[in-house]
């Protein structure tokens, strides 16, 4: 009678892809080394290749499930920008965004530069919320790179030099405080 004991080499951590080494030993006490790594090569293979198409397949499926559960499309790139106003300075800034900022915008829409744009204004929710948005819309995130010689063209055409510029810089200061801005993609239902 024979029993078979399976010692793994002491080179390698157990892995079901390492070969084992099958010690049998008969009743005489005599020792014989048979190594049966063909066979265990083909079984390890199959369960290999199994595990990994089975992986691929939950992730497939799974990516399909997720893309097909989306009732919506992503649409236009916006850039939005949180402003605070210095209380009785919000009709000035106003006024000011109106030479300026609009001329901008204005100019950059006919140059195709942006799809749209927006200036939101309500009272803020309490004395640290903002109380002007201003929108800017993009086609997507590629139509904004590569564009700075042609924003600085139209700020200079539109404004004016260097000097000017800062002018105008230090003067909105005095009436309000940027917040923040984010970009954000608009959502289409379908």
């Amino acid at each position: 009678m024979h029993i078979i004991f399976a010692v793994y080499s002491q080179k390698f951590k157990f892995s079901s892809m390492k070969r084992a080494n099958l010690i049998t030993a008969n009743e005489h006490g005599e020792n014989s080394m048979r190594i049966q790594s063909d066979r265990l090569n083909k079984n390890n293979f199959r369960i290999t290749t199994m595990k990994i198409i089975l992986m691929l397949t939950v992730f497939l499926t799974g990516t399909a499930a997720i893309a097909q559960n989306r009732l919506y499309t992503e649409g236009s790139v916006w850039n939005v920008s949180f402003i605070k106003t210095i209380p009785g300075m919000g009709q000035d800034y106003l006024n000011n965004l109106k030479t300026t900022w609009k001329a901008v915008h204005d100019e950059a829409l006919k140059q195709g530069l942006i799809l749209s744009y927006k200036i939101l204004d309500g009272e803020a929710a309490n004395p640290q919320d903002f109380d002007i948005l201003l929108l800017v819309e993009y086609k997507n995130l590629a139509s904004m790179e590569g564009q700075d010689d042609k924003w600085d063209a139209i700020y200079k055409k539109s404004i004016g030099d260097e000097a000017t510029m800062k002018q105008l810089r230090e003067n909105r200061v005095s009436m309000r405080t940027i917040y923040g801005g984010k970009l954000m993609r608009e959502i289409v239902y379908k």
